[in-house]
This record gives structure tokens, sequence and C-alpha cells, in this order.
């Protein structure tokens, strides 16, 4: 496996920790006031509902839980993947 397809798999992962029913409209609210005004309002229009698989909710979700991506990575890949990963962001 490539290091970009172990990051891939593994950030899958990440995001699938949570099932479409551990998300709240509380969180959808609350990630709605962080986006800039244009997102807020395009991703408003679509709902909560249409929105529980956008990847950019989940990770805020798990980042509110305590749960941030790069402590996730770092534990989950190995320390060539996991550095690879951190240059590149």
């Amino acid at each position: 496996m490539t290091l970009p397809e172990e990051i891939a798999q593994t950030e899958a992962g990440y995001y699938q920790q949570l099932s479409k029913s551990d998300l709240t409209a509380a969180e959808f609210n609350a990630f709605l006031s962080h986006l800039p005004s244009k997102a807020q309002l395009a991703v408003a229009a679509t709902g909560f509902e249409s929105n529980r698989d956008l990847l950019p909710f989940r990770r805020y979700v798990l980042e509110q839980r305590g749960q941030p991506l790069a402590a996730y990575l770092l534990k989950q890949l190995s320390p060539i993947a996991f550095a690879y990963w951190e240059a590149s962001h």
C-alpha cells in the first residue's frame, strides 16, 4: 500500500467513527456558525439530513467531541505515513 493509500484509508476510518444517528441538529447548527456566510447559506439550504455525510461536518463533530484528526492519524498511521500527511497539511 502506498503512503497516500494508507492515509486515505485511515482518514476514512476516522470519519466512519460516527454513524448518521450519532449526529445532532444542534451540532449541525453549531457547525454552520463556523462557516463563511455564503457557505453557511448554501449548506443550511440543503438542511441537516442532507449533510450528515459532509466530511467537514463530521470532522467538526469529532473534534468538538475531543477527537482531532491529527491525533487519530498519529495513533493509526505508520510514523512515515504520518510525517508525509503532516508535511502536506
